[in-house]
């Protein structure tokens, strides 16, 4: 847009998350809305979606659709990978990665990172085992027979289950 934004057209319905909340939008500057969020990662990649037409210019000119991306880094987020990726998965066997944290921390919140290509995901489990022999599943049997884990992201927090969503598996989800 190059001429000015009409500020009765700015509202917070005008931008549209992957994740978070928009609760505010404002104009700062005659080319220039500010939009308020909540809810938003702590770390990771947050797509927006700027729907078409919903801002105007002084003229009653609609704005193009627009889709970016920003990146939320917190640096008191430690991160560990395991070493020992990719591993094959064998028909009807088990895969197993190891991750090895390097020294004694206390865990306040975890959140699990997966990059699985496999052509029928119902087929899959995942289970964290601790140390002391603690296991906790993360899913199995989801996916309705869809394929593959992309940057898919198990957090406690995530608005959708994993039980609930259908393969391709990207983005955040609640483990079951």
């Amino acid at each position: 847009m190059n001429e000015e934004v009409d500020p009765t057209s700015i509202d917070a319905d005008n931008l549209v998350l992957d994740y978070g909340t928009v609760t505010g939008a404002s104009p700062a500057g005659p080319n220039i809305v500010r939009y308020s969020v909540d809810g938003l990662v702590p770390e990771g990649n947050v797509t927006y979606r700027l729907i078409r037409g919903a801002v105007t210019d002084v003229y009653g000119n609609p704005s193009s659709a627009y889709v970016g991306e920003f990146h939320i880094d917190d640096p008191r987020i430690q991160r560990y990978a395991s070493a020992d990726v990719p591993v094959a998965i064998p028909d009807l066997g088990t895969a197993v990665s190891t991750l090895t944290i390097p020294s004694s921390v206390l865990v306040a919140d975890l959140d699990v990172e997966l990059d699985i290509s496999h052509t029928y995901d119902g087929d899959l489990a995942a289970v964290l085992v601790s140390p002391g022999g603690t296991r906790v599943t993360l899913f199995s049997d989801v996916g309705n027979g869809g394929d593959d884990f992309t940057d898919t992201f198990l957090d406690d927090e995530a608005p959708t289950a994993v039980s609930a969503a259908y393969a391709p598996f990207t983005g955040r989800y609640q483990p079951a």
